[in-house]
């Protein structure tokens, strides 16, 4: 083996069942151990970790798309801006409450909502520990479930021209 500036050189090899052993000599007199594994080891772990690296983060990366987070962001405004009132199992809640609430849901849930309708779906239509359905009470209004209230809200939003891009 050449020198490779570290003034070591390679003097044995022992190969075992399990990984080589390399022993270099430098030029001061001192022996040392280096352990190289087998390639199909490595190999075999790098593709694990990649892997795991891929699920880690396909598994973050789930959420509403880039083209709908905007219709998700609006529809937690207009709860928060509501002065509608939120039935949860029972209790009435304030829009700021049920914006609070919802909020935290959507954030629990994130990796398991891809569209808009799926936000309303799993993050503000019922209770996950009940499994009783959201109502919303408004102001000169009949009582409606959260998720017609909250999908009729997202076709009228969705009926508006969009906003031009302002530099």
């Amino acid at each position: 083996m050449t020198n490779r500036g570290d003034d070591r050189r390679l003097i044995t090899t022992e190969a075992k069942s399990g990984p080589s052993l390399l022993r270099f000599r430098s030029n001061q007199g001192l022996s040392s151990k280096i352990h190289m594994f087998h390639r199909p080891t490595i190999h075999y772990t790098l593709h694990l970790i990649t892997v795991w690296l891929l699920t880690c983060t396909a598994a973050t990366l789930a959420d509403v798309p880039a083209a709908q987070q905007h219709e998700v962001q609006h529809l937690l405004t207009f709860i928060g801006k509501s002065d509608c009132t939120l039935i949860r199992n029972g209790k009435p809640y304030t829009g700021q409450e049920a914006l609070a609430h919802i909020g935290r849901k959507y954030d629990y849930l994130k990796k398991k909502i891809t569209t808009t309708e799926k936000f309303i779906e799993l993050s503000a239509s019922s209770s996950s520990m009940s499994g009783r359905d959201y109502r919303v009470r408004c102001p000169r209004a009949p009582e409606i479930k959260s998720r017609d209230w909250l999908m009729r809200e997202l076709w009228r939003y969705r009926q508006q021209p969009p906003e031009p891009n302002l530099p």
